[in-house]
């Protein structure tokens, strides 16, 4: 795995992209080059570098703290929780072996590896979603609905 940081630089013109005109996203990157994970959009307003490098680091973090299974020592994958739409967790990808040798597959959360600063950071941008949940969980809705029932962007073919 590696984190790919996918800024708003355009190289046919060799300069950045004015800003309020872009953004730029943090990506974690499976050994095919497949995206395996997408943070929040970083939108280049205000502290734009902070905000991105703080991104990098906490992406570089989760996966150097959950590079390889205690079991087994295989590099660990980073897969999706069926119950929530983005429910992101590291797994063995040898899960049948330890189901056959009567084991649990490790698993690991997917902030695993983060600590200090970077872990007070995450837990504080997470808290107002993780307030919104409760809220419409108290109510007796789905805090996901609208991500469920969102209409798909298409791209539009006007000749």
């Amino acid at each position: 795995m590696r984190v790919f940081c996918w800024t708003t630089y355009d190289r046919r013109t060799e300069e950045f992209i004015k800003k309020d005109r872009a953004s730029s996203w943090v990506l974690i990157l499976d050994r095919n080059g497949e995206a395996r994970h997408k943070s929040r959009q970083i939108r280049r307003v205000g502290k734009f570098c902070k905000r991105i490098l703080w991104e990098c680091l906490i992406n570089k973090m989760r996966v150097e703290g959950s590079s390889y299974c205690p079991s087994c020592g295989s590099p660990m994958k980073l897969s999706w929780r069926r119950k929530y739409i983005r429910g992101r967790y590291w797994i063995c990808p040898r899960a049948g072996v330890h189901k056959q040798k009567k084991e649990k597959p490790p698993t690991f959360p997917f902030n695993h590896g983060l600590h200090g600063e970077l872990l007070v950071y995450v837990n504080k941008r997470n808290k107002p979603r993780d307030k919104y949940a409760k809220k419409r969980r108290k109510e007796g809705k789905d805090p996901q609905y609208q991500m469920k029932h969102r209409k798909k962007w298409t791209k539009s073919t006007s000749a």
